[in-house]
């Protein structure tokens, strides 16, 4: 996957992002659709962002599960490196969502064999970082 690329494909193939636009909506109909019209599961913004990162920083367990189901990338990354274990740590750790759906995504994706990168570690230690660094974290 080539992020430089996505303003050309979208030029090309409008419904592109379907996929992503899905579960950025929280729609796991129109998620379902979109996959069974064959729409690429993996389909990254400029960022690089895929749905399933997407539906890891949503915590949409439902969503989650469909997209493994269908074999997303588990191992995609964004521009800066990140996998999806980046944005399920986050949420599960930094927001303390122990429990639930953001477990179950958690495990999923390490069923997978999702593992934390470097780069996610860097990412998660920033994020960590900025929260402190945040009045509204100190509340």
């Amino acid at each position: 996957r080539d992020v430089a690329t996505t303003r050309a494909r979208l030029l090309l193939e409008p419904d592109y992002l379907a996929v992503l636009q899905s579960a950025e909506a929280r729609s796991l109909p129109r998620l379902a659709a979109a996959l069974q019209q064959g729409r690429d599961i993996n389909a990254c913004d400029a960022h690089g962002r895929t749905a399933l990162m997407e539906a890891c920083w949503q915590t949409d367990a439902a969503a989650v599960d469909l997209l493994l189901h269908h074999h997303a990338d588990v191992h995609a990354t964004t521009a800066a490196g990140f996998t999806a274990a980046l944005w399920a740590e986050w949420r599960l750790e930094a927001f303390e969502r122990h429990q639930g759906d953001m477990l179950q995504i958690w495990l999923a994706l390490q069923k997978q064999g999702l593992r934390r990168t470097a780069q996610d570690a860097a990412g998660l230690e920033n994020l960590y970082r900025a929260a402190r660094a945040c009045p509204e974290a100190a509340k």
